[in-house]
């Protein structure tokens, strides 16, 4: 019932700022981009907004017309509506169900989780994909900076349902991303006439890193953020 309910959501008609989308992203060249353009052209139709439950408190996406009349969307919006469109540019997708884990799930927890995985476990939606060519890609709509081959450190190695009326076994997702995670902190340090001491730095990340920040600016707010980086600086000056 879950997967059919799921299924007739992502089959309903796409409203125009969704097709146009995918008419953005159909000509480009390889499905890395065409993904990523769909994950961008999302966030700037829906802004972010929910808490795992639709207004009626179910676990449902409210729809593609709701979301844009609202202007906003939770994870099972995003998922939801980035199926349906991959769906037009030829891609095989479905939403798949996950949740977002706490640093003291290790993996061999997660592994006994998910071979006995209930309904309440979930708490995240995301996206698993199929192209043309038979390569199987896992995206999070939600990321801050949608990335075709990259999760968020609290999603690798987690399990997923995916909703395709077929599947009533967990899979697990990827335990990394194809690309690392690169951060680099370049420091100029001053010996000044009166002996203090004057720093000048950089601080620059690559896509995948910009990703993990976003996601602690996005859930944390700033003053984590400034935590972060006085972690990051203070560790790289020991």
């Amino acid at each position: 019932a879950l997967a059919e309910k799921y299924e007739r959501a992502v089959k309903a008609p796409l409203p125009t700022p969704f097709a146009d989308i995918a008419a953005q992203a159909k000509p480009l060249k390889t499905f890395a981009e065409k993904i990523e353009t769909v994950g961008r052209g999302l966030q700037k139709q829906i802004t972010y907004s929910g808490d795992w439950r639709t207004t009626k408190g179910e676990y449902f996406p409210a729809g593609h017309s709701s979301v844009v009349k609202q202007g906003r969307g939770d994870c099972k919006d995003y998922a939801n509506s980035m199926a349906a469109i991959l769906r037009n540019l030829g891609f095989t997708s479905y939403v798949a169900l996950t949740f977002r884990r706490s640093p003291y799930h290790q993996q061999k927890a997660l592994q006994e989780m998910a071979a006995t995985a209930n309904f309440g476990y979930f708490n995240h939606a995301i996206v698993w994909a199929k192209d043309p060519s038979g390569k199987v890609w896992w995206i999070d709509p939600t990321n801050p900076v949608v990335i075709a081959e990259v999760l968020s450190n609290d999603l690798l190695g987690n399990f997923a349902l995916v909703l395709d009326g077929v599947s009533s076994s967990t899979q697990m997702l990827p335990t990394k991303n194809s690309e690392p995670s690169k951060l680099t902190l370049s420091q100029t340090f001053r010996l000044k006439p009166d002996n203090s001491v004057e720093v000048e730095g950089t601080l620059s990340a690559n896509a995948v890193a910009n990703n993990s920040l976003s996601m602690i600016e996005k859930f944390a707010g700033a003053e984590a953020m400034k935590k972060t980086f006085a972690a990051l600086i203070n560790r790289a000056n020991v």
